[in-house]
């Protein structure tokens, strides 16, 4: 154990303990808070979808982001805010790809193909939030 926490008051250590279990508590609400967002309304459990979505309240394409593959709601939610309200702009999955600074560019000379992922024009919030 480090010195500093066997020197440490009782009191201390439990204060800390309890702002530690604090912060991971809020991190869960806001994640589910997120989701709610998303999708306009609460979800029991582990549950994937609503009871009763108030689509009024729904982010456009909000299930859309939370049917990624490795998207959680925390994740779905940084996407929804940088892409914004109008995923109809996209009109092709590379398309979306092209403009988060992750989509494949095959570069060939000869008999060398090298594919690699072009991160220049893209929007640097969106790119660093999929990476």
């Amino acid at each position: 154990m480090r010195d500093y926490l066997v020197r440490a008051q009782p009191t201390t250590t439990a204060l800390a303990a309890t702002q530690l279990v604090g912060l991971r508590e809020s991190g869960k609400s806001w994640e589910r808070r997120m989701g709610e967002l998303l999708l306009g309304a609460g979800r029991e459990g582990r549950a994937k979808q609503p009871r009763n979505p108030d689509l009024g309240k729904a982010v456009p394409g909000g299930e859309i982001y939370l049917s990624f593959p490795g998207l959680g709601d925390r994740l779905a939610a940084r996407i929804a805010g940088e892409i914004g309200d109008c995923i109809e702009q996209f009109d092709t999955p590379n398309a979306l790809q092209c403009y988060a600074g992750t989509a494949p560019v095959t570069r060939r000379s000869g008999r060398s193909e090298l594919v690699i992922a072009r991160r220049l024009a893209h929007n640097r919030y969106l790119g660093v939030a999929v990476r």
